[in-house]
C-alpha cells in the first residue's frame, strides 16, 4: 500500500509540474484565462469520469460546499500564476506562489488546532526557505524562451496565486474521509 502511495505522489506531482511548465508556456501566445479554463475543464471531467466509475463515498453537503470553495481558490491560483509566468519571471513567480501554497494551510491547521510534533516543526521551519530558495538562479543562467519584454517581475501575481492554491489546500482538507471523488470533481 506504501508503494502505491508512493507512486500516485509521484504521478501527482509529476502532473502538477508538467502541467504548470506547458500552462506557463502556452499562456505566453495565447488567453491566460483560455490556457486556465481549459486546463480547470480537462481536470473536472477526468476527475468526474474516476468519481462515477469508482462509485465510492458518501458526500454531505458540506463537503460539496468546500469543494466549490477549494475550486475557486484553484480558478484564482492557476488563473494568477499562469498570468505572472507571461508577464513575469518563473523564478519570481513560482516561489513566490509556492510559499503561499504551502503558507496557507498551515496557517488553517495551526488555527483550528493542530498541534504539530517538533518534527513536524522542523519540516516547516525548513521547508518555506527551501520552497523559495530552489528555483533561485543566477537570472543569467535563466535565458528567456522568446524576447518578449516583461513587463512586470509577477511578484504580485504569484502572491495571489499563491493565497488561492493555499485555500484551495486547506478547503480540500475541510472534505469528509467519507465523500469520496464528487466533491473533488465538482472542485
Amino acid at each position: 500500500m506504501a508503494a502505491l502511495a508512493t507512486v500516485l505522489a509521484l504521478g501527482s506531482a509529476l502532473s502538477f509540474g508538467l502541467s504548470d511548465f506547458v500552462g506557463g508556456i502556452l499562456s505566453k501566445t495565447r488567453s491566460v484565462w483560455m490556457v486556465a479554463t481549459a486546463s480547470q475543464l480537462t481536470a473536472a471531467i477526468a476527475t468526474a469520469v474516476v468519481a462515477l466509475v469508482t462509485l465510492g463515498g458518501d458526500p454531505r453537503p458540506e463537503d460539496f460546499a468546500w469543494g466549490v470553495a477549494a475550486g475557486l481558490g484553484g480558478a484564482v491560483g492557476i488563473s494568477f500564476l499562469y498570468r505572472g509566468l507571461s508577464r513575469g519571471r518563473m523564478g519570481v513567480v513560482a516561489p513566490i506562489s509556492g510559499t503561499g501554497a504551502a503558507l496557507v494551510p498551515v496557517v488553517v491547521g495551526l488555527a483550528t488546532g493542530d498541534k504539530p510534533s517538533a518534527l513536524a516543526w522542523v519540516g516547516i521551519v525548513i521547508a518555506f526557505p527551501a520552497i523559495y530558495l530552489i528555483p533561485q538562479t543566477d537570472t543569467k543562467l535563466e535565458p528567456p524562451l522568446d524576447q518578449t519584454p516583461r513587463t512586470s517581475s509577477g511578484a504580485g501575481d504569484g502572491v495571489i496565486a499563491g493565497l488561492g492554491f493555499g485555500a484551495l489546500f486547506a478547503f480540500v482538507g475541510q472534505i469528509g474521509h467519507h465523500a469520496g471523488l464528487m466533491p473533488l470533481a465538482l472542485m
